[in-house]
């Protein structure tokens, strides 16, 4: 698997250069916060690109002459997913706290908060690499974004609809039970993502390649 790993990173770096322009340019126009998110969420959707990248060279038919099955190539996503969305998260804190400081959207006070939210933009972006995974071995990478947008709008949809309800039976949402669900959210991910990992296999295992 290390060399299906291996594999994904030097096929992405050719879209280094773009992804740190892009990142460097929304270090200048949002605040560190949102920063965070953001470059978390753009660097795990780069495991959308890696499957773009094998598509176009017909990549899974030939890894499957060597000694290397579906199951391996499916895993071999997911630990590149987790590459990324590290990878995006510790970027994003790092540029967002020194633009934050530089520009003055951040006081010095405010990084242990910072360094907090981290673990939430890990998990979020880990859960949306979760579902891209399955739908681009479902139906390839250009209909998997589309796809993907929608399965981003439906959860949200829910979460929020879930928040107003529980604000109408009068549940008080303290700062306590705030970071409580938001630190709960990077377990949920890993979870999620051992589910979409069985998931992906018996959907790339059914697909001709």
């Amino acid at each position: 698997m290390k060399s299906l790993l291996l594999k994904d990173l030097l096929n992405i770096a050719h879209n280094a250069r773009t992804m740190a322009l892009l990142l460097f340019l929304f270090a200048l126009f949002f605040p560190p916060r949102e920063y965070l998110f953001i470059s978390a969420l753009l660097c795990s959707m780069m495991i959308v690109t890696t499957f773009a990248f094998d598509d176009a060279c017909h990549w899974p038919r030939f890894a499957l002459t060597m000694p290397v099955d579906k199951r391996d190539i499916v895993r071999g996503k997911f630990a590149a997913l987790l590459l990324f969305c590290t990878a995006g998260t510790g970027l994003g804190l790092v540029i967002g706290a020194l633009s934050g400081l530089a520009f003055r959207r951040l006081a010095p006070s405010e990084l242990p908060e910072l360094l907090f939210l981290a673990l939430p933009a890990w998990g979020l972006a880990l859960l949306l690499g979760n579902l891209a995974i399955p739908l681009v071995f479902r139906f390839g990478s250009e209909r998997g974004r589309l796809l993907l947008i929608l399965s981003f709008l439906v959860p949200a949809g829910l979460f929020l609809g879930a928040y107003r309800l529980l604000a109408l039976l009068g549940v008080e949402w303290s700062e306590q039970v705030v970071l409580a669900l938001l630190g709960g959210l990077s377990l949920l991910a890993l979870l999620f993502g051992l589910l979409m990992e069985q998931v992906s296999v018996r959907v790339f295992s059914r697909r001709e390649v």
